[in-house]
């Protein structure tokens, strides 16, 4: 299992969990074995965009 935090997000939460949970990387390669194991990943976006300060979310993988 490969952990991974990444720097507190100041854009949107919403395209940080798509690019997480997406199919493929930055660089374009396929992503294997990616598995949400828990929770709404859009209704947590939800909130962490209507939040008024800069650093609005950490992710994690």
């Amino acid at each position: 299992m490969h952990v991974k935090f990444i720097a507190r997000g100041t854009s949107s939460a919403g395209a940080a969990a798509d690019y997480l949970l997406g199919e493929r990387d930055a660089a374009g390669n396929v992503r294997d074995g990616i598995e949400l194991r828990r929770g709404d990943p859009d209704r947590v976006a939800a909130v962490a965009d209507a939040l008024e300060f800069e650093h609005k979310y950490t992710s994690g993988v």
